[in-house]
């Protein structure tokens, strides 16, 4: 079974294999993919946004500084498995949750969680900017040719502080983040907040 939609910039796409029911939904350049085992009734999903340049055209800063290095790590931040990879044409960034229960998404929870990760990785580039080897160490899984680095523990952490004020329930659990969305629900007089098209 499969379905796809597509509407000016985002897709989605449902694909069902035996018990596995995967939606994508595409935002642009970032993305809100839940993968769902229908049997155990347990859902992974993974937020992610990437920027690649072309691969004659480097981005000029990251170039100059990484060279033939790159960032390559990954780093669990309360429930949240985050993916860095970093290098002179681009970037890719997600992070993953695991939950119990089937979970489909909606593009209202999508939009926020892409704004939110957006933001942190808005964050994270200036910093990597800014502090260039002051924010990465040598990866541990390196083997001593010194390429792969991965970005020291408390810059993805700070990069994330800086912006949660701004997305507080983002960063909860399930269903302290559905309690959460109700309040604003009730708030609002049962009117959900409104949304720019995808504001990006």
């Amino acid at each position: 079974m499969a379905y796809k939609k597509k509407n000016r910039g985002a897709s989605l796409v449902v694909n069902q294999f035996d018990n596995q029911l995967n939606i994508a939904g595409n935002y642009f350049n970032k993305w809100v993919h839940h993968e769902i085992n229908l049997d155990e009734k347990k859902t992974k999903i993974v937020t992610g946004t990437q920027q690649y340049q072309y691969v004659d055209k480097p981005v000029v800063w990251r170039d100059k500084w990484l060279k033939t290095r790159f960032i390559n790590c990954k780093q669990q931040i309360d429930n949240k498995l985050w993916f860095i990879d970093f290098n002179a044409y681009g970037y890719q960034v997600s992070f993953t949750e695991h939950i119990d229960g089937v979970d489909i998404g909606n593009d209202y929870w999508n939009i926020k969680k892409c704004q939110f990760l957006g933001k942190v990785v808005s964050k994270l580039n200036s910093y990597l900017k800014q502090e260039k080897d002051n924010a990465i160490v040598l990866h541990p899984d390196a083997y001593g040719h010194k390429k792969m680095h991965m970005v020291r523990p408390e810059v993805l952490v700070s990069c994330i502080e800086a912006v949660k004020g701004e997305f507080p329930y983002i960063l909860k659990l399930k269903e302290e983040s559905y309690e959460y969305a109700q309040n604003i629900f009730d708030v609002t007089q049962g009117k959900e907040p409104e949304l720019e098209d995808l504001p990006f």
